[in-house]
């Protein structure tokens, strides 16, 4: 199956992710989000592979805790590793509080969602970057990182500072 936004978030994010999956569902989008891809005994790593794999956009949810996700920084390595731009996958950045966007994300336009996360105005944005996307007719995000980048990723490439200094919202 195909998606239009695979859902990166840190366990400490888990109820805003659940309400935006919901509501980007509930305006027509297909959503890739580990509480309903997973179940019991499901090869995490394979999972999140094959929704990586068939997603056109990854949404990745910035706050204290995922930038020192380790499962988040994957996913985000692993999205990167397509080196997405414009005619490819979309990478999505979405600011939940004033951090320090990790490495890999820098360099990207983001949406700053840091006063009210789940407000009309920020779920407007989201849905414009993803069906832009769907639209372009991007292709999916196809391989996760290898365990060399990984630990390289996780050795010293993600950090947290109390603002949003680098990056460009939106």
């Amino acid at each position: 199956m195909a998606f239009d936004v695979f859902i990166s978030h840190s366990s400490g994010d888990t109820t805003v992710a659940k309400q935006l999956a919901e509501m980007l569902r509930d305006r027509g989008l297909s959503i890739w989000y580990d509480q309903w891809a997973l179940q019991p005994g499901d090869p995490i790593q394979e999972q999140l592979r094959e929704g990586l794999e068939s997603s056109k956009s990854v949404l990745v949810l910035v706050s204290k805790t995922s930038v020192n996700s380790p499962w988040v920084s994957q996913e985000i390595e692993a999205a990167l590793r397509q080196n997405l731009s414009a005619s490819q996958a979309r990478l999505v950045p979405v600011l939940l509080e004033p951090v320090e966007l990790p490495a890999g994300l820098r360099d990207l336009q983001y949406i700053d969602a840091t006063r009210r996360p789940l407000a009309t105005e920020v779920i407007d944005k989201i849905q414009a970057a993803v069906t832009a996307a769907r639209e372009a007719d991007l292709p999916a995000v196809s391989t996760l990182v290898d365990a060399a980048d990984f630990a390289r990723l996780i050795a010293g490439e993600v950090g947290v500072s109390n603002r949003p200094d680098k990056g460009r919202s939106h």
